[in-house]
């Protein structure tokens, strides 16, 4: 079975979000495009808690982009964005989401980033995408939408 993922395609990421990526939204029609060609569409979702600790704001002193160590980690330091129940942490509006069989968060622990579908930036812990997917058997998969729009 083949199946689609959607990273990440949310409103902090868009033009005017609190982490607006250059074009972020050229994404969406292609999302939306490529979706009926799959058997299974999913997608990634950051969902951080409002003090988390890739927050610049989390860390008195620090500025966005500052490179600092987070629980033995290195971390880049971002402006508050996808905060759990926000606005700019919902998947855009303009996303087909009639196909997406489930979503999965990630960010979600405070002490730690997850820039992975998969798993935390430390390996620590699992998302569950990893094994969800082989529970249903997919053979084949697919990346379309937000992934690395910055350099530092």
């Amino acid at each position: 079975m083949n199946c689609l993922i959607l990273v990440d395609i949310q409103n902090d990421f868009l033009p005017g979000g609190a982490l607006a990526l250059p074009d972020g939204d050229a994404v969406i029609p292609i999302a939306n495009k490529l979706q009926p060609a799959f058997q299974l569409v999913i997608a990634t979702q950051d969902w951080h808690p409002a003090s988390h600790g890739s927050f610049a704001a989390s860390h008195p002193g620090r500025n966005v982009f500052e490179q600092v160590e987070l629980n033995g980690l290195p971390q880049t330091l971002w402006p508050v964005h996808c905060v759990q129940g926000t606005r700019g942490a919902e998947l855009a509006a303009t996303l087909n989401r009639d196909r997406i069989t489930k979503v999965f968060p990630k960010g979600t622990d405070a002490g730690i980033d997850s820039y992975s579908g998969l798993f935390d930036n430390g390996h620590r812990k699992s998302t569950g995408l990893d094994e969800w997917l082989k529970q249903q058997d997919v053979t084949e998969v697919f990346i379309c939408g937000q992934t690395t729009g910055y350099e530092l």
